[in-house]
């Protein structure tokens, strides 16, 4: 490859996610404008909350756990938590929830995969497992900003010699931006054009190309040093 082509190449995965992340807000958009007459208002479902207490976190965080330990679409998931717990509740039991998936998705890659599983992943993708392997939490809380599924990442991740508590830290903090995100996204549906749902989006734009550029920069350092 040239050097005159290089940097488009480099720009492409940034477009690409950008582009898979206003794809994903337009359809969430599209499908709480259409539901948004069937639905009670935001304010009648967190009364109805409030009324169970500290159970609705409780009882939201494991089942936001096992969403994420399925694959199952998180942004979705995330969002309704913040329309069902409000803003902050939402995001902060997303967070943990999020934790406590990727902790144990890193584990049953590691000891319930199967050794086949981690030679052929060290195997195919010796850059991500290099990448992991020197940069420890840093590595995932990069992951963690861009805006693609981070189930079969943790997974693969059981892989490397990644340390768990590297695996916690790096998703609490790269966690947190998006998921505040997505909750205020839910946490105001009743008015989906807010200047709190407008900054919501522009951070999550923010941080996709924010992380696509810190992977694409560590991966140059990692080729340098190499």
């Amino acid at each position: 490859m040239s050097s005159e082509d290089a940097p488009d190449a480099g720009w492409r995965p940034v477009a690409l996610r950008v582009g898979l992340l206003l794809g994903g807000l337009v359809a969430v958009f599209a499908l709480a404008l259409a539901l948004r007459p069937l639905l009670p208002s935001v304010g009648a479902v967190q009364a109805r909350t409030d009324e169970i207490g500290l159970w609705a976190f409780v009882l939201a965080v494991p089942i936001l756990a096992g969403i994420r330990l399925a694959m199952l679409p998180s942004s979705v998931a995330t969002a309704t938590a913040g329309l069902v717990l409000g803003t902050f509740e939402g995001a902060l039991a997303a967070v943990v929830a999020a934790t406590i998936a990727a902790c144990a998705q890193l584990v049953i890659g590691r000891y319930v995969l199967g050794t086949d599983v981690r030679a052929r992943f060290r195997a195919r993708a010796p850059k991500a497992v290099e990448f992991l392997e020197r940069r420890g939490w840093l590595a995932v809380l990069i992951v963690r900003l861009v805006p693609l599924p981070h189930g079969p990442f943790s997974y693969a991740a059981g892989g490397t010699s990644l340390a768990v508590r590297h695996m916690a830290l790096g998703t609490v903090l790269g966690a947190a931006p998006p998921a505040l995100a997505y909750a205020t996204i839910g946490g105001n549906l009743d008015s989906p054009f807010s200047i709190e749902v407008l900054l919501a989006v522009g951070c999550l734009l923010v941080l996709a190309v924010a992380g696509a550029l810190l992977a694409r920069r560590n991966r140059a350092g990692s080729a340098e040093d190499a």
